[in-house]
């Protein structure tokens, strides 16, 4: 009885289901549609826009459909990137152009999502400097103001801001993105040359996101130690540490690697001055070390090597080509580096393989003047004076050397017989040269030009001349506070010292030798354009005096003025005696061009002999 009962009431119950659904479909199917009518005036239901700019851009805007094309058209200005004199079209090619400013958005047909394409000029510069149209949201211009409501008048249009020098140099644009100090006169000046040149302004590229995405345009980069050294501060005042610790500690480690390359393929220095330099030491008998900033410039010339082999590619010259001098001059070098040389077989013909050779353009640094600073060194180490003991001698060598043309190319230095090439202390003393340069300079590859010259005395009474380069890793540990100060090198050592262990060859160490640092560099000498009969200034033994200026231009009175006071040191001289700001510019720009005296420079002719026969 039971289950009698249960499929009646299961029979019963899909009957009525069946008879809900029929009753139910035939009801919504056959039922007349109802017409809601309401007065076009009071429709303000809001829509959103999707505008196409002239530059493929899309922003979107809210609008309400009771608005007219007006509206439309007074909201696209108040942005203030497209010019005036745009139209608006509802097709890619603005055939169909939207007209009738009393019309209302709904009377056009336009729905909801509706793309409306704007035709006219934008203005682009704003629109790359400040990205203002860029990422909008859906109601970005009516959160900005440009949207009127719809009981209210419509506002007057925004121009745009006209683009000066002023706006251009806000430290917030991309334009110049070091924060610039009005206090500062050289910043200030670097900012007013930067500005005034518009063409030359770098834009921000345009992004194509939203206010969420992120492309490589504006993605800050990030330091990749930054998050190592954020593990690790997160454990600083905890016990014990971490596997992420560990791998932290682990990659800030230095791993020390020889650079293959260096930054120049060969150095020349001027005869004359490096027999000067080198007859001095020997005049003294090597009792103290000396060393001189070395001026020059940086010549492209064609150099002539060996064709090298698939398997000596890629590796570096460790073959160091030195220049071998006695106390009465510098001779040549004793293996050119710009000329190839033949191997003889053993049968006395010449391989075919073996003459190969090819033609590179070579960057060589040509030193012409070496000035030798204020200083007291020492048998073991040359050592500089302070600037407070210097006075303005280094400011004035550097001003003369620039009204030559000039600049610093390195430093070269004397040193004992000893068992390294450099010490602890030379390379402290180069990167600190280096890193001023790249400060003055503003230009990393240019400073890093940097040529270091050791003159030392071999076991046979030679001496002996060699180049040298620092790497690109030892420079930037410097930048970085990697080594000891100078006060804690060793002046004879051939090992650096660090603040940290660093990785060198899969072992940990505290201390790395100079080698790994250094990259050898070709030496040669030539003839520089510059004299070289004044005295060398700052020496003990053979001090300058206002004689020697009278002996210089009667030893060359036959000669042009401008020949008789070309040379360095005697220009140094003048420079204590003449104007360094006003006189010297003009005098070095006679001796640059290698020219004659015009009738406003015959003064300077006159002064001269004057303080000669003095």
């Amino acid at each position: 009885n039971t289950l009698r009962q249960f499929s009646k009431n299961k029979r019963s119950l899909t009957k009525a289901i069946h008879h809900y659904h029929y009753h139910h479909y035939h009801h919504y199917h056959h039922q007349q549609p109802t017409t809601i009518t309401r007065p076009i005036g009071t429709m303000s239901s809001p829509i959103i826009l999707r505008l196409r700019l002239p530059d493929g851009s899309t922003t979107r805007h809210t609008i309400n459909q009771s608005d007219t094309l007006a509206t439309l058209y007074t909201a696209i200005k108040a942005l203030g990137i497209i010019q005036d004199g745009f139209t608006l079209a509802l097709d890619p090619k603005c055939i169909n152009v939207l007209s009738g400013d009393t019309k209302r958005i709904q009377e056009l047909g336009i729905r909801h999502g509706e793309m409306i394409y704007v035709q006219g000029k934008m203005h682009h510069l704003d629109a790359t400097a400040d990205g203002s149209h860029q990422g909008q949201g859906v109601d970005a211009l009516t959160a900005n103001g440009a949207h009127p409501p719809s009981s209210s008048p419509a506002p007057p249009p925004i121009m745009p801001t006209p683009l000066t020098n002023a706006s251009l140099s806000k430290p917030n644009q991309t334009i110049n993105n070091n924060n610039t100090n009005t206090d500062n006169p050289l910043s200030t000046a670097a900012s007013s040359s930067l500005t005034s040149n518009a063409a030359q302004v770098p834009q921000k590229p345009k992004c194509r996101h939203g206010p969420r995405g992120m492309c490589e345009h504006c993605m800050t980069k990030e330091d990749p130690k930054e998050r190592y050294k954020k593990e690790i501060e997160k454990w600083k005042h905890k016990k014990g540490s971490s596997v992420a610790v560990m791998e932290a500690l682990d990659a800030l480690k230095y791993k020390i690697k020889a650079q293959v390359n260096a930054n120049i393929q060969a150095v020349s220095i001027d005869n004359k001055a490096a027999n000067s330099f080198q007859a001095y030491l020997a005049n003294i008998g090597f009792s103290q070390q000396r060393f001189g900033i070395l001026y020059g410039t940086i010549v492209t010339e064609e150099q002539v090597v060996p064709k090298a082999n698939e398997k000596e590619k890629g590796k570096g010259n460790d073959n160091q080509t030195k220049t071998e001098t006695s106390a009465a001059g510098v001779a040549s070098p004793s293996r050119s580096p710009f000329t190839s040389q033949k191997k003889q077989r053993p049968n006395g013909k010449e391989s075919e393989k073996d003459t190969e050779v090819e033609t590179v353009q070579a960057q060589v640094a040509k030193c012409e003047v070496i000035y030798e600073p204020p200083q007291q060194g020492s048998h073991e180490m040359y050592i500089p004076k302070t600037p407070e003991d210097a006075g303005d001698m280094n400011y004035r060598a550097d001003a003369v050397a620039k009204s030559l043309g000039l600049r610093t190319m390195g430093m070269i230095f004397s040193a004992k017989p000893r068992k390294c090439i450099l010490s602890g202390m030379d390379i402290i003393s180069a990167c600190e040269l280096i890193v001023q340069l790249e400060k003055s300079m503003e230009d990393i590859a240019l400073a890093r030009q940097f040529v270091i010259i050791t003159v030392a005395l071999a076991e046979d009474g030679q001496t002996l001349f060699e180049a040298y380069q620092l790497s690109d890793q030892c420079i930037d540990m410097y930048k970085e506070d990697a080594f000891l100060p100078l006060s804690e090198q060793k002046p004879n050592s051939g090992k650096v010292k660090l603040r940290d262990p660093a990785i060198v060859e899969g072992k940990e160490v505290t201390s790395v030798h100079t080698e790994f640092f250094l990259m050898n560099v070709p030496i040669r000498g030539h003839e520089s354009w510059l004299k070289s009969s004044f005295p060398v200034e700052n020496r003990d033994v053979t001090p300058q005096q206002h004689t020697d200026l009278s002996r210089v231009l009667n030893k060359y009175k036959s000669e042009p003025f401008y020949r008789r006071i070309s040379d360095f040191h005697l220009l140094l001289y003048l420079s204590n005696l003449l104007d360094i700001h006003t006189d010297m510019p003009g005098l070095g720009s006679i001796i640059r061009d290698q020219r004659d005296l015009n009738e406003m420079e015959e003064g300077f002719k006159l002064m001269i002999e004057a303080m000669a026969a003095q």
